[in-house]
């Protein structure tokens, strides 16, 4: 099935499901990601929750 996202989440499920390093790339230096009451602020920040959340899930959409 083929679903419609907008680019930046079409983006980010590619790269991430190739588990690529740089999915961390299509984020804002100042971006703020927020999960599991926990808020990861920067590149750097998210590239580690990035490579520890994937390592603890895997996602389907």
């Amino acid at each position: 099935m083929q679903l419609d996202l907008p680019s930046p989440i079409a983006a980010y499920l590619a790269a991430h499901g190739r588990r690529s390093d740089g999915v961390a790339d299509l984020f804002a230096q100042d971006a703020v990601v927020k999960d599991e009451g926990h808020s990861y602020v920067g590149v750097a920040a998210i590239s580690r929750w990035l490579t520890e959340s994937s390592a603890k899930y895997d996602f389907t959409v």
